[in-house]
């Protein structure tokens, strides 16, 4: 739980345990915040979960990978905005915190 609100993360580093109990938390409505990275969330069956949970909202953090490093660096970010039309998101927030020390 992140300030109240019930969140959970779902890459790479979580345990399986845990990832089925937030598997749960969104099929059951009661997870109002997910993390999730672009990888994971492209992975069969992840879309449809989110979907089925009626996510609306899509934020994308470290948003300047795509412009600083390029498309190659992690493709699955240049399908963001595929993934925000299937869910039907009506708003998208993108933010990074990162900046280069020329900034």
């Amino acid at each position: 739980h992140g300030f109240g609100i019930p969140a959970a993360t779902l890459n790479s580093s979580v345990a399986e345990a845990q990832a089925r109990e937030t598997w749960r938390a969104i099929r059951d409505g009661s997870l109002r915040l997910l993390f999730v990275s672009p990888e994971r969330l492209l992975m069969e069956g992840c879309m449809d979960a989110l979907r089925g949970a009626g996510v609306r909202r899509l934020a994308v953090d470290e948003a300047h990978c795509v412009s600083q490093w390029g498309h190659d660096f992690r493709p699955d970010y240049l399908r963001l905005g595929e993934v925000a039309r299937e869910l039907g998101a009506r708003s998208i927030f993108a933010a990074t915190a990162t900046r280069s020390a020329s900034s």
